[in-house]
């Protein structure tokens, strides 16, 4: 059978059309990338000085040069958006409703928040106040028999709150000018402040100054007074605090918040070596609490070194058997594409040759 291996019965090919092995190209770069991706997620498991020392044996110079520039890719890169998913509400069936029922008191009174029931021990009369809080300062209205004028007490305090959070500048001004807008109301309701805190390492109980009775000017300021040293003392503990073992300044400042709390209970009338009796009976008796803080932090930090360095033999096991093996890959990786590039310009440059 004849053939013709003439020019003009041969296949003409552009130089602009896609060559042949572009595609090979394509995916070895794509494997590529895949490749620099795993090593990436190896390396970031990795703690700094180990993988600076990966990089430094393992890594040959084009391999570094490749990640880094895969890395810059990868962060000029957007991410994709996903969708927002809307929020399930809270579905309320035709016969349920979600909203919690009230707890009912052993004693037989509701349990309303913001509201404390007393009993009388003598009558066995009981007898309702309202409370709020803002901060470590204690709102509480007037004893009243009545639970619904003990809500309006209680609706009324949280007015009070937050108007003194919607105003600006100091506490003292802030407090003085809601009281002043407000003052009859104030005054129906019979409103005390009282400082309260708690200290949990050093004390189990809240520790609660008296009340001081804000109908007049004179009970506010000594309120005000009252709150502003026990705040300012109370700063310094928690600035000093630590999850280890107190320390000296932390023991320092709780001594200088206890020294206050006696000076305005003393202030008020009430005797103050049996306060500090009582006070130091409650701190010892919290030394069991402050022994077992201390050994569970003892025993939280040798088990988190313990973590760490397990953790740090893992990852480099993990990255001798994965690493290492990705590594050798990307090796191969690389081999191929330059395999296909030179394949590339041969194939362009006989096109060339054998074009018109």
């Amino acid at each position: 059978m004849p053939t013709d291996f003439s020019m003009e019965n041969m296949p003409h090919t552009s130089p602009h059309r896609k060559p042949v092995r572009s595609r090979s190209i394509s995916s070895w770069v794509r494997c590529r990338d895949e490749l620099l991706s795993g090593i990436f997620r190896e390396l970031c498991e990795l703690g700094p000085a180990c993988r600076r020392q990966v990089l430094q044996q393992h890594f040959s110079q084009g391999q570094r040069a490749a990640l880094e520039q895969w890395m810059l890719r990868r962060r000029s890169t957007p991410k994709p958006r996903g969708r927002k998913r809307k929020p399930k509400g809270c579905q309320v069936s035709k016969w349920k409703s979600c909203r919690p029922a009230r707890k009912q008191d052993p004693r037989g009174a509701l349990q309303l928040k913001g509201v404390v029931c007393t009993t009388n021990p003598t009558s066995g009369k009981q007898s309702f106040y309202a409370v709020a809080y803002l901060g470590i300062l204690r709102f509480t209205s007037r004893k009243t028999q009545d639970l619904w004028e003990v809500t309006w007490y209680r609706e009324a305090l949280l007015c009070l709150v937050h108007r003194v959070r919607d105003l600006h500048g100091a506490m003292e001004e802030r407090l003085l000018c809601a009281v002043t807008e407000a003052l009859p109301s104030v005054r129906a309701l019979g409103l005390r402040l009282a400082v309260r805190l708690r200290p949990c390492r050093w004390v189990a109980q809240p520790l609660s100054t008296p009340t001081f009775v804000a109908t007049n000017q004179a009970g506010l300021q000594q309120a005000l007074h009252a709150w502003r040293r026990l705040h300012t003392a109370l700063e310094d503990l928690r600035a000093t605090e630590s999850a280890g073992p107190p320390s000296s300044e932390e023991e320092r400042s709780w001594m200088a918040l206890r020294g206050a709390l006696l000076d305005v209970e003393a202030e008020k009338g009430l005797p103050r070596q049996l306060r500090e009796r009582r006070l130091a009976q409650a701190q010892h008796s919290r030394a069991a609490h402050r022994q077992r803080l201390l050994e569970r932090w003892n025993r939280q930090r040798m088990a988190g070194e313990d973590r760490l360095a397990q953790a740090g033999r893992k990852r480099d096991r993990g990255f001798q058997q994965r690493g290492l093996r990705l590594l050798e890959r990307l090796a191969r990786a690389e081999q191929g594409l330059r395999q296909a590039k030179g394949l590339r310009g041969t194939t362009a440059s006989s096109s060339s040759t054998f074009g018109p």
